[in-house]
């Protein structure tokens, strides 16, 4: 009996340690996945990088958008449909690809760029297409004028520095040249609020 119940605590043991060890794992995993989800944060040494980066992402937006209109094919298509899947998928990529590289994160910028900002403009052209403005739209907007109405939304959700809150304006951090603290802000003189406040710079 007692050989029975050695037995029997050996197995338990290590079952339990089993089971300790997969949700620790678990654990891990989660975690993870909280990491990757949470809006990420990118460093930049001056107020100049930041500008240049975002310049050089919407400049390749825009072109991504303008190549999708001016195809004649997909214009097309767009009397009927509004923004088409191919459309949709172009743009998008352009989108999440930048994400990518700002923030080296892959679940992030897939749902930033396909969830949440194709998601809205997908929406806009719905609600276009049903109270029955789209066509009208179509025919009296020239594919320059459609194709900056497109950037023009894209560029207010990311950030198009006129208005708070928006989905890059938490992202960069950056160092103050004055007191070397790491801060969300800095102006054009790449100083902080706090120092800019203090020196009346």
């Amino acid at each position: 009996m007692e050989r029975l119940a050695i037995c029997s605590k050996l197995f338990y043991d290590r079952d339990v340690i089993e089971k300790h060890k997969k949700i620790l794992e678990l654990e891990k995993q989660i975690d993870n996945l909280k990491n990757e989800l949470k809006e990420p944060r990118s460093f930049f040494h001056s107020r100049d990088q930041w500008d240049f980066f975002k310049q050089v992402m919407y400049d390749d937006i825009k072109e991504t958008i303008e190549r999708c209109i001016f195809n004649d094919h997909e214009y097309d298509h767009m009397e009927w449909i509004g923004l088409t899947p191919i459309q949709e998928i172009q743009i998008g990529g352009c989108i999440e690809k930048h994400l990518v590289r700002l923030t080296e994160q892959k679940i992030w910028p897939d749902r930033i760029a396909h969830d949440v900002i194709m998601y809205s403009l997908k929406a806009m052209f719905e609600s276009l297409h049903s109270t029955n403005q789209w066509m009208y739209i179509y025919h009296t907007m020239s594919r320059s004028e459609l194709a900056d109405m497109i950037y023009k939304h894209i560029t207010w959700l990311l950030d198009d520095e006129t208005h708070s809150p928006n989905i890059l304006e938490k992202i960069p951090i950056f160092e103050c040249k004055q007191c070397q603290e790491e801060t969300d802000f800095i102006n054009e003189k790449d100083i902080c609020v706090v120092c800019e406040y203090e020196n009346g710079i």
